[in-house]
């Protein structure tokens, strides 16, 4: 992660989060799954950055210690009438947010301190009181912007086929599926128009992220920094 993060030319200081939601942590004990998040931390703050824990409310306490004063927590109520988890850093209280004017799912968290904003004040930007209006603005002067969340949707997979200049531009991905035999194309594979292992490990090696020959479904290296190229309008591939 650190070599990641000085890749994209992340500042020293700024924060690196461990993600705790893989259920490979459910095997481990709190005392293993503790030891882990210290280790992950010690080589992260060795290279000059800082660091938290990301985790479901759920977890807390049984798969894993967050200590107060610390920690990222999510949490989704059907209804969020009060602030909750004051004792942390931030509270994610949905993961469905939609902007007017931009595509996509995004994540919605509120701070209580000023961790993740380097000491700088968490409301100097937005008050915790104002609303924002987003204005949707025109084609012509703004170019559609993915959420870079590391899942692979409708609008990941439109805006592959808006870049890529396909004849459709519907979101979606049959099978076999036009857009992914332009990219295995483009990645020198078997033109089949199927999302196999080959494929994949061919386009996570085209984006130096880890090599498996599998998309997760909840969260993707490969999908995220394919996503960041194309916010950028280059051509992942």
């Amino acid at each position: 992660m650190v070599l990641y993060a000085k890749a994209d030319g992340l500042g020293v200081g700024s924060v690196l989060v461990v993600d705790v939601e893989a259920s490979i942590f459910k095997q481990n004990s709190i005392a293993v799954n503790d030891a882990n998040i210290a280790a992950f931390n010690a080589i992260v703050q060795a290279a000059g950055y800082r660091t938290d824990i990301y985790a479901s409310a759920s977890w807390l306490g049984v798969y894993l210690t967050v200590p107060a004063g610390s920690g990222w927590i999510a949490a989704y109520p059907n209804t969020v009438t009060t602030d909750r988890y004051t004792n942390y850093n931030g509270w994610q209280f949905s993961s469905k947010v939609q902007l007017s004017g931009i595509s996509g799912h995004f994540d919605m968290t509120q701070l209580y301190t000023n961790y993740y904003t380097a000491g700088t004040d968490k409301n100097a930007v937005i008050s915790n009181s104002a609303t924002t209006t987003i204005t949707k603005v025109t084609k012509k002067s703004t170019k559609t912007v993915i959420a870079v969340d590391g899942i692979w949707g409708s609008a990941t997979t439109l805006k592959l086929q808006q870049v890529y200049d396909m004849k459709y531009q519907d979101g979606k991905i049959s099978k076999p599926s036009s857009l992914v035999k332009v990219l295995q194309k483009h990645l020198g594979v078997t033109q089949d128009g199927y999302m196999g292992p080959k494929t994949i490990k061919k386009m996570q090696r085209k984006l130096g992220t880890p090599v498996d020959g599998k998309i997760s479904p909840r969260y993707s290296n490969m999908v995220a920094a394919m996503q960041k190229k194309l916010n950028a309008g280059v051509k992942p591939f």
